[in-house]
């Protein structure tokens, strides 16, 4: 575990050992945490292969996690959009099976209109074909406020946070937590479509 931390007013990332700074462990695939003070370090296990990750060690640290922030937030961006095709499988599923005889040809009408939609007019559209439990109605408004930050906001709104190492190893933090609360969203759509449809 990090904790942050302020020294003469510049933020940075502590070790809760000994509190001295922690700095990115080159030996493995990260960002993992190490501490030059007390050796303490964050690695994880080996990858299932057995293999080594590869890791450019030419690449300075702070190059480096630059270069994980963007893949934290392509990952949380990537769960989104996943999120987004649930929600059009769904009101696609809602819309032909309130026809009398639906068909192939329905469903693909259905579905070219839906993928034309925003989120947030998916979501919509869902509640009004059925009653959504009052939980899911609140995470679907947070994964469309999300979702919209990440695509028209994120890195507007955070441009300091990447020039300093902790900013960037809390926007690390962040993006895994987005991406994290995305898919239990995404999942609890899809216990809820299960409910609701039958399948």
């Amino acid at each position: 575990m990090t904790t942050l931390i302020f020294d003469n007013e510049e933020l940075f990332v502590a070790c809760e050992r000994c509190a001295g700074p922690l700095a990115i462990n080159a030996s493995i695939e990260g960002p993992h945490w190490a501490c030059s003070k007390c050796g303490w370090s964050g690695e994880s296990d080996s990858p299932l292969t057995g293999e080594d990750l590869p890791r450019d060690f030419g690449m300075p640290d702070s190059d480096y996690q630059v270069r994980e922030v963007l893949a934290h937030y392509g990952a949380a961006v990537s769960t989104a959009n996943v999120l987004e095709t649930g929600l059009i499988n769904f009101l696609t599923l809602v819309q032909n099976k309130s026809k009398k005889n639906p068909t192939q040809q329905s469903w693909d009408h259905h579905y070219a209109e839906n993928v034309k939609l925003t989120l947030g007019q998916l979501v919509q559209r869902i509640q009004q074909h059925v009653i959504l439990n009052g939980e899911l109605k609140q995470e679907l408004q947070w994964a469309v406020k999300a979702r919209n930050d990440l695509a028209h906001y994120y890195f507007r709104e955070r441009a300091l946070h990447m020039a300093t190492f902790a900013s960037r190893a809390f926007m690390i933090q962040e993006l895994r937590g987005v991406q994290s609360t995305l898919e239990r969203i995404d999942q609890n759509l899809t216990a809820e479509r299960k409910q609701l449809l039958g399948y």
